[in-house]
């Protein structure tokens, strides 16, 4: 007997043990997930009273500026769709309106009313919340701002232009035309000149419009490099460009009439390889003429230039008589691929 009293003691004395209370550890950090929505963005939306929506307290980024809520109250709008926001313009003091959300605009939730009480409270809120602007900062990248003609251009893999420089060609493959430069003439002249001639063309093509004033049928010379000495030889299809012949201080590449603006004349001229190598002379070919009331003349012309060597940088125009250009005439010059 006294044996099963002591057995019955012994699970009575272990019973009382197991029933004692648990020293527990406290959590790190306590939180309600309903509340902070897992991260302790707080702001959770409930039901008050009537009208009144509940917003617990929260921490929100506004623009790289953190502030903090307590809590508090919104009275939303009767009988319409609400929609519950962080004001980043006013600090992001949670605030409500009846128009839909911005950009601007941090959500918290969407309500609907009744004529007197909230109906339904849709949870808004995100886990992360970007607001305000965010400036980039993009490395430079050595290449110079500007416009850039026929541009050559390198790009890297990120998208960037690493290197720019003008083009020699029009991108419109052999035989494109860029403008070099254009003269027009608003007052009498006695000569035409362009110059700064870049050497990164294959050929040169210029371009004569225009009229005299000497009275009498002319010829329109050309010079290059402002080379005045013996250096130039040409010869006309027809005669009417004159002075041809060999050791002219000139390249004649047209006639022009003596009528002015009643008959203006034209001309095409060649200049093929004008920097290129090894040729000693640059070839000239010209086409050009007019059409007056007594009749028309044309011509073709070859001439050479024989600087030795000498890439063309300037070409200068001028009339044989020594008489001006007149006002309107124009001579464009361009680069040839």
């Amino acid at each position: 007997m006294k044996k099963t009293f002591a057995i019955l003691l012994s699970f009575a004395a272990m019973f009382a043990a197991a029933q004692q209370p648990q020293t527990q550890t406290a959590p790190l950090q306590s939180s309600n997930v309903k509340y902070v929505d897992g991260v302790g963005i707080g702001y959770a939306p409930s039901v008050s009273s009537g009208l009144v929506l509940s917003l617990t307290g929260g921490t929100a980024n506004c623009g790289g500026t953190i502030v903090t809520y307590t809590a508090g109250t919104l009275t939303m709008t009767a009988s319409t769709t609400n929609y519950v926001y962080l004001n980043t313009s006013a600090s992001c003091v949670p605030a409500a309106k009846t128009t839909a959300f911005t950009s601007a605009d941090i959500p918290v939730a969407t309500v609907v009313t009744g004529a007197s009480a909230i109906t339904s409270i849709a949870d808004d809120r995100t886990m992360m919340q970007q607001t305000g602007s965010v400036a980039a900062t993009i490395p430079p990248t050595g290449v110079t701002a500007g416009n850039y003609t026929n541009a050559n251009i390198t790009v890297n893999a990120a998208g960037q232009v690493t290197a720019a420089s003008n083009g020699s060609g029009g991108g419109g493959g052999s035989g494109a035309l860029t403008q070099i430069g254009q003269v027009v003439v608003s007052t009498a002249t006695a000569s035409i000149t362009i110059s700064s001639i870049p050497g990164t063309y294959s050929n040169l093509k210029l371009e004569f419009y225009g009229a005299g004033s000497s009275g009498s049928q002319d010829t329109v010379d050309l010079q290059f490099n402002g080379d005045t000495g013996s250096d130039y030889q040409f010869g006309s299809s027809n005669g009417n460009v004159t002075g041809s012949g060999n050791g002219k201080a000139y390249i004649g590449i047209t006639s022009i009439p003596n009528s002015g603006w009643n008959s203006p004349a034209t001309a095409e001229v060649l200049i093929p390889n004008y920097a290129g190598t090894p040729y000693t002379s640059r070839a000239v070919q010209a086409v050009g003429g007019f059409n007056s009331g007594s009749g028309q003349q044309s011509n073709i012309t070859s001439g050479l230039w024989g600087e030795a060597g000498a890439a063309v940088t300037s070409i200068k125009l001028t009339m044989q008589s020594g008489a001006n250009f007149q006002p309107g005439t124009m001579v464009t010059l361009y680069g040839m691929q």
